[in-house]
């Protein structure tokens, strides 16, 4: 009898901490060249990890910009997969711009990462709306968008 409790104890931890989620995405904005604006540590790394290899300040103003981490779970077998990043930006209006990734997964999880930075973000502004889509074959798998996508 112990062992049958041990082991259901065991699987409700197991799933309890597993994310059923095939998509999550998380946004970053690095708005100053300096990461030393900010005294909350998480987002001095985050915009270190950001800037990491910018030397001049031309170099580090180009990385300014919106920065999105599509986190992915899909079965690797099924074959190659693709993360689609369509986005609207201040200057642009309604104008739906897109940057696609394909992908061959190694493993069950990735990340896939888009930018709108440097001339991109300094002429077309901040993102106001966005969607980002997962698809592996002609089966979509998973969506994510932004309150104000329609």
């Amino acid at each position: 009898m112990k062992p049958i409790v041990w082991l259901a104890g065991l699987a409700l931890v197991g799933a309890s901490c597993s994310s059923h989620e095939r998509l999550e995405v998380k946004q970053f904005t690095v708005r100053a060249a300096d990461p030393e604006w900010s005294d909350e540590l998480m987002v001095r790394g985050e915009i270190q990890k950001r800037l990491y290899g910018a030397v001049s300040e031309e170099e580090r103003q180009a990385r300014r910009g919106q920065y999105y981490s599509a986190r992915w779970r899909v079965d690797p077998a099924a074959g190659p997969i693709r993360v689609t990043f369509q986005y609207r930006q201040a200057a642009t209006g309604s104008q739906v711009r897109a940057l696609v990734q394909d992908i061959v997964p190694q493993a069950e999880t990735g990340v896939a990462e888009f930018q709108i930075a440097g001339e991109a973000y300094q002429k077309g502004g901040r993102v106001l709306a966005w969607r980002t889509t997962l698809e592996q074959g002609d089966q979509l798998l998973g969506e994510k968008k932004s309150f104000l996508w329609e």
